[in-house]
């Protein structure tokens, strides 16, 4: 009987011990609430996009989102990719980690993610190959520095009687122009080659 009595007490300090682990480690596992660490396939388009600046109604151009191969999602606009650089008239596939953040942001990127590896580049753009866009002149479109201009981060040349001063000017009129962009490769792949 003496034994029996020892035996249930070594047991419940036992059992009180190893559930003291537990709670105060949170699972077994070492795990906690956060989601892990992937590794994604990602897709990039060639062409640029034009992206709303939060919170207020201006726009911007933004380097095209980058879509998981595998299901389609839209993951994060490829410039919020570390170390990774969308060119002009480029698609890629990437691989790339992401890291989830502790916290979720309002209205912002829920990780962090970095290029691991470019898994695949085509040139889709041909040299004459003509990219349209209809644009709000907010102010923060184009912009002139040191004597090169660009449109959102991307450089561009200006084409013969195009009068690209005026259209930086005009920026910030709120009003709307259609541009359109000519592939022409090289170092600055674009050249502006009409605008209304």
């Amino acid at each position: 009987m003496e034994i029996s009595i020892n035996f249930r007490r070594c047991a419940l300090l036992g059992a009180a011990f190893f559930s003291s682990l537990l709670v105060g480690c949170g699972d077994i596992t070492g795990g906690d609430d956060r989601p892990e660490r992937q590794i994604l396939i990602l897709t990039v388009s060639d062409k640029p996009e034009l992206c709303p600046l939060q919170p207020s109604d201006r726009s911007t151009i933004c380097s095209p989102s980058a879509y998981e191969k595998d299901s389609g999602q839209n993951r994060v606009y490829s410039n919020s990719i570390s170390g990774f650089t969308h060119e002009f008239g480029v698609a890629y596939e990437l691989r790339v980690r992401r890291d989830p953040y502790e916290d979720d942001i309002a209205d912002g990127p829920d990780a962090d993610y970095t290029l691991l590896e470019t898994l695949n580049t085509t040139q889709v753009a041909q040299s004459g190959d003509i990219y349209e866009y209809d644009i709000p002149l907010d102010g923060s479109m184009f912009s002139v520095e040191d004597g090169n201009y660009f449109f959102g981060r991307y450089q561009f040349n200006c084409g013969e009687g195009v009068d690209c001063q005026q259209l930086v000017d005009m920026d910030g009129s709120r009003g709307l122009v259609t541009i359109e962009f000519t592939y022409v490769g090289g170092e600055v792949p674009i050249t502006l080659t009409y605008w209304n």
